[in-house]
């Protein structure tokens, strides 16, 4: 048997799209298809650099941001050392009551007034002796309360058991920069 040339018998294409030539979307041409593949060529070469250009703009943003929390850790500190010292000059009067009314041992007779101006103590009162009266003076200055501790007046006056001394003391303060 021979073998016959047999004709394929194919069925041709149907073309669904039945739009007239003049109307089918032209096909794009080779020099839009390389215009296309240079631009993400292109892109694809700036790219390092524009990620470069980020960075250095976060870098600076960072930069400035860092700027802002150094200056609000300036202020906070600041803060910090103004209310150290409000709290130095905060006086601690029970202490300081206490020592003001420390007598020296011996002393005999007794405190009266204690009254406060400003930053100074006036304490009046009367002992058995003269020296009493500067052994108070010194106990109040040791105190370390005190920047100033001055004897206004000393008197000596009759009492019922004898002679005493009154006595007018002005004791200043110290601030919160003293020591």
């Amino acid at each position: 048997m021979r073998m016959q040339r047999l004709v394929e018998r194919r069925q041709k294409k149907i073309d669904p799209n039945q739009l007239p030539p003049k109307y089918l979307p032209k096909k794009a041409s080779m020099l839009i298809i390389g215009l296309v593949i240079a631009i993400v060529i292109l892109a694809c070469l700036l790219l390092p650099f524009l990620i470069m250009k980020m960075g250095v703009a976060a870098d600076n943003q960072c930069n400035q941001v860092q700027d802002d929390i150094d200056a609000c850790n300036a202020k906070l500190a600041s803060m910090e050392d103004d209310y150290e010292s409000f709290l130095t000059l905060i006086y601690p009067w029970s202490v300081v009551m206490d020592d003001v009314q420390q007598t020296p041992i011996g002393a005999g007779g007794a405190l009266g007034d204690i009254s406060q101006s400003g930053n100074t103590i006036s304490i009046n009162g009367e002992f058995v002796k003269e020296k009493y009266v500067y052994e108070y003076a010194v106990m109040l200055n040791e105190t370390g309360h005190f920047s100033q501790v001055n004897i206004n007046s000393i008197t000596e006056v009759a009492g019922e058991g004898g002679n005493v001394y009154r006595f007018n003391i002005q004791a200043t303060l110290k601030s919160g920069g003293e020591e």
